[in-house]
């Protein structure tokens, strides 16, 4: 984790904010920024694009926020080095924020049907699916649940002859510890969005996180 000066303005410690991409439907965070590195305070080489996905201190009204935060850290800790997995960089901790810097995106796969919508035939599709399914085939590998898979949470990176989906977004995971036994991989809570979780999620005392990630894919 590195400690950032919030400047103000367009300026965020050593990154120059371009503009916003969004704001996540959690409370606790305020919006994702698309930024450039000036390479004068980090690692960063100049120019290197960066999106940072910022949550509010103030917005973090019980400790639900502050795991979420941690959560994601963690899980894009373990996950980010595979290539359907979103690129994470590193933490930022500024006076009021907390940002996430991950590697730039085109748009979300939400935004990528909406654009394109009349190409993507079956090819593109399972393309998407697969890329997805490996995604989800190397968080089973670590052992996290993602919890919460939807179009918005798989970025689709963009090239002038190619594309490639990444998951991302896990404020909701669950992140499981090598030593544990399988028995205790079971899930007891609901977390999720309306339309992609399976009804396990709802209907028993327990289910198995890693199936019901798979079971989000198909909707």
């Amino acid at each position: 984790c590195l400690n950032f000066a919030e400047n103000g303005g367009n300026v965020i410690g050593d990154f120059v904010v371009q503009g916003k991409l969004g704001k996540s439907a959690s409370e606790s965070v305020t919006q994702v920024l698309k930024c450039i590195a000036t390479g004068t305070k980090s690692d960063f080489q100049p120019g290197t694009p960066v999106v940072l996905k910022t949550f509010q201190k103030s917005s973090a009204t019980c400790i639900h926020d502050i795991l979420a935060v941690e959560r994601e850290i963690k899980a894009l800790t373990l996950l980010s080095s595979h290539p359907n997995v979103v690129r994470y960089y590193n933490t930022l901790h500024g006076k009021e924020c907390v940002y996430i810097a991950m590697e730039s995106y085109s748009m979300d796969l939400f935004e990528f049907i909406g654009s394109y919508k009349s190409k993507i035939d079956r090819q593109v599709s399972s393309v998407i699916i697969q890329d997805i399914l490996s995604g989800l085939a190397h968080l089973g590998k670590i052992g996290v649940c993602h919890r919460d898979l939807k179009p918005e949470n798989v970025l689709v990176f963009l090239t002038r002859t190619d594309f490639i989906a990444k998951v991302c977004d896990f404020s909701k995971c669950e992140v499981f510890l090598e030593k544990d036994p399988v028995a205790d991989r079971r899930l007891h809570d609901f977390r999720g969005s309306p339309g992609f979780f399976a009804p396990e999620c709802l209907v028993q005392e327990s289910y198995c996180g890693f199936k019901a990630d798979v079971f989000s894919v198909g909707c």
